[in-house]
Parts: structure tokens; C-alpha cells; sequence
């Protein structure tokens, strides 16, 4: 269901329903650097000369507030307690060893806007872990950078959690490192490092409820499994949203950028130039995980003593309730050539997807393979919707359905398309000069010769070097100057690079050639748009990750009317048969009451009127697309 809110007699805003967690704040405390230490500190005067101190002197429903500074400390939350650093950003907690914040056994804590990082004079870097949480529920950890933080034992330097319920909201969690080793036994595996527990080096969480959302996880590594993030909550529900997971590594494990082993989804990020010594260079999926609306790019799976390293985007383990839908996976690349994009081990759901240019010298690199093929073994399968191009092989093991392949002998069902599927280019652009790069595949700098355009215009896209296939993914720009995730070589200079974001162009043959009766279609396509939009002749989805010409959900009016107290509603639709909306109304967003029902579709454009409005003050719609 699609829905969105507004607020009549305003400027229609769209309203994003996140999980919070509010406190009725009591008293605030306060811990300064230059406080005169005086309890219970509550004026900046007053202020504790530690955050700890600070803490202790407050209880339940109090706000601890933390001045700007280095603190070289360990701190213990309370329950009910909110610790907030600077507004600035420049509160930094940097002890020296152990883990600088524990939370253990409580309830609805929270911590914001703090820097979990060692001293500059040692590099920024500390021993210990920077969070650690343990039995908790309702823990909140936002606005906080948690960076060069080194830690044994199970992992999780980064932030590390243990049976507890907790959102990770607009973090920086970058270059955090945990790496145990072990010498193994005798015979031919005499004297071999081999990893020990060394998991999760952004986030490790064991047993919980998880939600991370609009965070930046990157340059973290880990000695075993989940580079950037190590999940391993069976049977519990775990979300990532809106992150960008960007040059982790796995050095001696699968899941460079996520390993994860739990319910839920993976939505609106960017998994970009991840590496694993294992399976899975951009994710490791062992669960019923729905990845969607997601660029999987320049992801790389090794081969180590432990597996071949299959699936240089994503390696699937899970079953026939896992879904990949309306991503872009392009340019990763698999050491075993067991395929670069994505490798499902059986009973595959790939929907609505755009996956391009894995272009290794063998057969077994190819955009998406099954290692248990339905017609051998009897699984399942559901290819559908999908572009393929510029891959050495498009699928192995495997066949699709409506989609655009090289091969006939790869697709089945109406709308099929051997032909090229005619992805639009934005732009072309000259390369001046190519700036440095690390091993670790960091962000790169490329500067062309002219200036490329509008920011919002070309943020994460795709260049391709022309004609010889993907170069790296965009993650913004300014100027002439590019952006972009992945190792990019000085032998561009003087290259004419192509930029795109993989969607149709006018002369597609994939648009209106899909399914519109596919298990797992989605209501939305990749950039939030309407999966099933009017293109050339009919109402009928498209092939890959976006639908050609369509529009989003929004309202575009909200106007009284020429009736004194009414008010009329106006929000884009489709004229597809049988479409019909909801909308709602609520005085405070926290209640809602159905206002009208089955609201046929008018064309583009659908109202609808509110009688009782100018009761109000002020009133909130939403409006849904069952």
C-alpha cells in the first residue's frame, strides 16, 4: 500500500511514518568540559566535567545534554534517558579501550550526535567497541559518527547488539575494524590464519529486532563474515533503509557489504564496491529477505579456503518467500565466475529487474544464475520482468519470462526481446584527469572536460565507458567533476564516458512488454514511481528496474472550494481498470478515520472533497493505493 499525508490549507507535504521513540522529558542535565561540576547539573554553568556524572544525576524521562569536546570516557545509559551531544557534531567520546556507550537491560534510551572515535594524535583510532547493547528494547542511536574503532571477541566494533530491539537512524558508521585470528591444525591446514568470530565490523547484531535507516556504512572490514553489516537474527524482523553501503570488506567471509540471516527487507540503498573472500561481495542473503529499489554495483566475491566465492552482486541462499525487485545490479564481478551478478541457490524471485554489463571470459560469469535449476531438480523459479544486457551470459540454469535477453533459448511467454533495449543516456562527457584511489575501492574523483549539468539530475547514476562496458557508479557531482564507487584507472583520460541510470528511452522495445500479472509486482518502480504506467499504446508494466514516462504518487492541490468550509483534494493517478484510492483524515497523525472508499481513478488526476474541513483547525490527509 502506498499512502501519504497532508495538512489542509498548507503546501502539500509528503509525511514518511518512521519509527521513533519520544521521551517526556523532565529535566536536562548537563556535562561540559569547562562545567564547575556541581550537581545536579542542570545549567551549562553547573555542568558535569563527564558525560558518566551527567547520566547519574538524572533519572527517567530527563535529557542529558553534552557540550562540545573530547571526552575520554566509558558511558552507561539509563532507561528512559536521552543523551544528546552538539548540535555542531563536535562531541566526540574516545576512551582508550573497552566500549565507549553500554546499554544493558533497559528501555526507550537514546543517544544522538555524538563521535565515537579515537584522539587525532593516534589516527583517530581506539580499541574497544563504540556501542554495545545487550537485552535492550526501544534503543535509539541517531545522528552519531562511529568511526576507527577496533574490537576481538565476536566482532561489532562499530555498534554491536545482542537480543534488544533498536533503530540506527542517520549514522556515518566508516573504517571500524575487527579481526580475530587462529592458527589452525595440522596437515594441510597447518599453520593457515583462519578467522574466529570476527563478524559485522559497521553493525553486528545477534538475536534482534533491527532497523537502520538513511546511514552510511563504509571502508569497514571484517575478518569473517559481513564487512559492513553482520546480521544473524533468525526468525527475527530486521530493516536497512535508504543507506549507502559503500567499500566494505569480508576478508575471510561472505557478505562484503551485508551477510545477513533474518526476516525483513533491504530497500533504497546503494551497495556499492564491497568486497568478500566468500560468497556474496555485495550481500549474503541466508533468509526470506526482500531486496528492493536498491543499485548493487562494482560489488567483487573471492575465492577463499572456505568457499569459491559465488555471486558478486548478491548470493541467495533462501527459499521460494525471498524476493530481489526493481533494482539495478550492474558490474560486480565473481574470482570463481560463479555469477558476477546474482547467484540464487534455488527457488529464485527476481521481479522488475535491470541487470547489466558482468562481463567475464567464461561461462559461468553471467547476470544471474540458479545452482538448483527448477527443471532439474523441481524448485522454483520466477525470472520475470527483467532486463538483461551486456553480460558475458545472461542466465545460467535458469529461464526467464517477458524479459529482454540475447538468447531465445532463455526466455519464455509473451513480450520477449532478443533486440537491444535501447537504455537512455543522459550524457557524455570527456575525462580530463582521474583523481587517486586506495585498494579498497573508495569514492573516486573523475573530471571531464565540460560541465555535466543539475546535481539532482545525475545522483546515482551508472557510467559506462564506450563501448567497453561499466566503469563505476556515480554517487553525486559538482561541476565537471564526477563521483564515483569502484576502481577506476588513469588509462580513462581522453575516454568518453557514457552516464545513465538504466531506464528506457522512446524506442524501447521493453516498454509495455511485461507482465502486469507477475507474482511480486510491485505498486512503485525503482525511483518511487508508478510500476504500471501508459507508455506507448497500453496500460502494461514495463521490463526492468523503472517504467518508461511515469509519475509519483503525490497530491498536487489542495484548495477550498466555491462551498464555505469544504475542501478539495487532488493527487496524480493511473486510469487503469478497476483503480481506486482510499484517503483518510486525522486531527494529530496519530488517529485516522476513513473518509472515502473505492474513489474511482479519473484519468490522471484524481479529487475528492472534504464537507467537513472548515470544522477544523487543521486536519491531516492520506491517501492509499490498496
Amino acid at each position: 500500500m502506498k499512502s501519504f499525508s497532508v495538512r489542509w490549507g498548507c503546501v502539500p507535504f509528503l509525511l514518511s511514518l518512521l519509527t521513533a521513540y519520544g521521551f517526556a522529558h523532565a529535566d536536562t542535565h548537563y556535562a561540559s568540559t569547562t562545567g564547575s561540576d556541581v550537581p545536579p547539573h542542570t545549567s551549562w554553568e553547573t555542568a558535569a566535567r563527564s558525560i558518566q556524572t551527567a547520566i547519574d544525576a538524572a533519572s527517567e524521562g530527563d535529557t542529558v545534554l553534552v557540550g562540545p569536546g573530547y571526552f575520554e570516557e566509558n558511558i552507561v545509559l539509563k532507561g528512559g534517558l536521552a543523551v544528546e551531544g552538539s548540535p555542531s557534531g563536535a562531541t566526540t567520546i574516545g576512551a582508550s579501550y573497552e566500549t565507549a556507550v553500554i546499554a544493558v537491560g533497559v528501555s526507550r534510551a537514546s543517544i544522538e550526535r555524538v563521535t565515537i572515535a579515537g584522539p587525532e594524535q593516534y589516527g583517530g583510532r581506539r580499541h574497544g567497541r563504540g556501542i554495545h547493547i545487550e537485552d535492550c528494547t526501544d534503543v535509539a542511536v541517531r545522528h552519531c559518527t562511529i568511526k576507527g574503532n577496533d574490537a576481538d571477541g565476536e566482532g561489532g566494533p562499530g555498534i554491536h547488539a545482542v537480543e534488544s530491539r533498536l533503530i540506527i537512524q542517520d549514522c556515518v558508521i566508516e573504517a571500524n575494524e575487527c579481526r580475530v585470528w587462529k592458527i589452525r591444525g595440522t596437515g594441510a591446514a597447518a599453520g593457515k590464519a583462519e578467522p574466529s568470530g570476527a563478524s559485522g565490523a559497521g553493525i553486528y547484531a545477534m538475536g534482534s529486532e533491527i532497523v537502520v535507516e538513511n546511514c552510511v556504512i563504509k571502508g569497514n572490514t571484517a575478518g569473517s563474515g559481513g564487512g559492513g553489516i553482520f546480521l544473524a537474527c533468525p526468525g527475527k524482523v530486521c530493516s536497512i533503509t535508504g543507506c549507502e553501503i559503500i567499500a566494505n570488506e569480508a576478508t575471510e567471509g561472505s557478505g562484503g557489504g551485508i551477510a545477513c540471516y533474518c526476516l525483513g527487507e533491504i530497500t533504497d540503498c546503494i551497495i556499492a564496491a564491497n568486497q568478500a573472500h566468500g560468497d556474496g561481495g555485495g550481500i549474503w542473503c541466508g533468509d526470506t529477505m526482500r531486496i528492493q529499489r536498491c543499485i548493487i554495483c562494482n560489488n567483487r566475491a573471492e575465492v577463499s579456503f572456505l568457499t569459491e566465492g559465488k555471486g558478486g552482486g548478491i548470493y541467495y541462499r533462501a527459499g521460494h518467500a525471498g524476493a530481489i525487485i526493481n533494482c539495478v545490479i550492474a558490474g560486480n564481478s565473481s574470482a570463481a565466475r560463479q555469477a558476477d551478478g546474482v547467484f540464487w541457490e534455488a527457488n529464485a524471485n527476481v521481479v522488475n529487474c535491470t541487470i547489466v554489463y558482468h562481463s567475464g571470459e567464461t561461462k559461468g560469469s553471467t547476470g544471474l544464475r540458479v545452482g538448483y535449476p527448477a527443471e532439474i531438480y523441481g524448485t522454483y523459479e520466477n525470472i520475470t520482468n527483467c532486463v538483461f544486457f551486456g553480460n558475458y551470459a545472461d542466465l545460467y540454469r535458469c529461464r526467464a519470462t517477458y524479459s529482454a535477453t540475447r538468447s531465445q533459448d532463455e526466455v519464455e511467454g509473451e513480450g520477449n526481446t532478443q533486440e537491444d533495449p535501447q537504455l537512455r543516456v543522459y550524457a557524455t562527457c570527456e575525462v580530463e584527469s582521474v583523481g587517486s584511489y586506495d585498494d579498497r575501492q573508495a569514492t573516486t574523483a573523475i573530471v571531464c572536460k565540460e560541465t555535466i549539468g543539475d546535481d539532482s539530475l545525475y545522483r546515482h547514476m551508472f557510467v559506462q565507458r564506450t563501448p567497453y562496458g561499466p566503469t563505476s557508479l556515480i554517487a553525486g557531482h559538482s561541476g565537471n567533476e564526477l563521483l564515483c564507487y569502484g576502481r577506476v584507472s588513469q588509462d580513462l583520460v581522453g575516454e568518453t564516458l557514457e552516464i545513465t541510470d538504466f531506464s528506457l528511452s522512446e524506442d524501447s522495445p521493453c516498454i509495455d512488454s511485461g507482465n502486469s500479472e507477475a507474482e511480486y509486482l510491485p505498486d512503485e518502480d525503482k525511483a518511487g514511481k508508478f510500476r504500471i504506467y501508459r507508455g506507448k499504446d497500453e496500460w502494461r508494466v514495463d521490463m526492468g528496474a523503472y517504467e518508461y514516462n511515469s509519475r509519483r504518487l503525490q497530491v498536487s492541490a489542495v484548495e477550498p472550494t466555491a462551498d464555505a468550509g469544504y475542501m478539495k483534494i487532488t493527487w496524480n493517478s493511473q486510469l487503469l481498470p478497476g483503480k481506486t484510492y482510499s484517503i483518510y483524515f486525522s486531527p494529530d497523525v496519530l488517529t485516522w478515520t476513513l473518509g472515502g472508499s473505492k474513489i474511482p481513478s479519473r484519468a490522471e488526476s484524481t479529487s475528492w472533497v472534504d464537507p467537513d474541513a472548515g470544522a477544523f483547525a487543521r486536519r491531516f490527509y492520506r491517501i492509499s493505493a490498496p
